[in-house]
C-alpha cells in the first residue's frame, strides 16, 4: 500500500528554464544560453552540493572555466533570483497530502533553497532532503538512503516524481516507485495508477 508521495523540486514543482522559457526568468536569449550552460556543469553541481553558498559566489569560478561569456555569467549571477511555480503539480501535491506523507527530494542550492522556503510546496510538505544540506547529490545513492532514514520511509509504500532519467532509474534500484515527469497530466496519471495497484 502506497503511503508516501517523494516530489523533486527543479523541473516538476518548479519550471526549469529552458531558450523557450527565458523570458519569465527575465533573462535575454543569450543569458538564458549562458544560465543553461551553467546549470548543467560540474561547478553547479559544486553549489548544489553546498560548497558554494550564493550564485555569485561561483561567479570567479565560471570567468576562469568561461572568459568569454564572463560579462554575461556575472550579469547572470547577480540578477535577482527568480522561477516560476508548475502550480498544476503543486495542486496535485496538495491533493495528494490529504492522503498520504508528502516529501521533497531535490538537488538545489543553498540561496535558491532560502529562498523558496515559504512556498506552498515547502509549508504543505512533511518534510525535505535537499542536496545543499546533506553534501550529496541525486543520483547518488546516498541522498535517497538519507531519506529513507530521516522519514522512516519504505520504498516500496513510496512513490517518487522527478524530471530526471538517472534519478528515476536510482530511485528504482532503491524500491521506489518511480515516475518520471513529462507532463503533469502524465505524471498524475501513472501515480494514480500506481496507488490503485498497490
Amino acid at each position: 500500500m502506497i503511503k508516501n508521495v517523494v516530489f523533486d523540486i527543479n523541473g516538476v514543482l518548479t519550471n526549469i528554464i529552458s531558450l523557450e522559457t527565458v523570458a519569465a526568468f527575465d533573462y535575454s536569449l543569450k543569458e538564458g544560453a549562458v544560465f543553461i550552460k551553467l546549470a548543467s556543469s560540474e561547478i553547479w553541481q559544486q553549489y548544489d552540493l553546498g560548497f558554494y553558498k550564493t550564485r555569485e559566489s561561483m561567479i570567479e569560478d565560471f570567468c576562469r572555466l568561461y572568459p568569454e561569456d564572463s560579462e554575461v555569467i556575472a550579469r547572470v549571477l547577480r540578477k535577482p533570483f527568480r522561477y516560476t511555480v508548475n502550480d498544476k503539480m503543486v495542486k496535485f501535491l496538495v491533493a495528494l497530502k490529504k492522503k498520504y506523507n508528502v516529501y521533497l527530494l531535490s538537488n538545489v542550492g543553498q540561496q535558491d533553497l532560502d529562498r523558496i522556503r515559504d512556498r506552498k510546496f515547502m509549508t504543505v510538505s512533511d518534510g525535505g532532503v535537499f542536496s545543499c544540506e546533506e553534501g550529496c547529490v541525486k543520483p547518488d545513492k546516498k541522498i535517497y538512503e538519507k531519506l529513507i532514514e530521516k522519514y522512516g520511509i519504505i520504498p516500496e509504500e513510496t512513490v517518487f516524481i522527478d524530471d530526471g532519467a538517472a534519478n528515476v532509474a536510482a530511485a528504482r534500484k532503491m524500491g521506489f516507485h518511480a515516475v518520471r515527469y513529462i507532463t503533469e497530466r502524465r505524471t498524475e496519471s501513472e501515480v494514480c495508477r500506481i496507488i490503485a495497484l498497490e
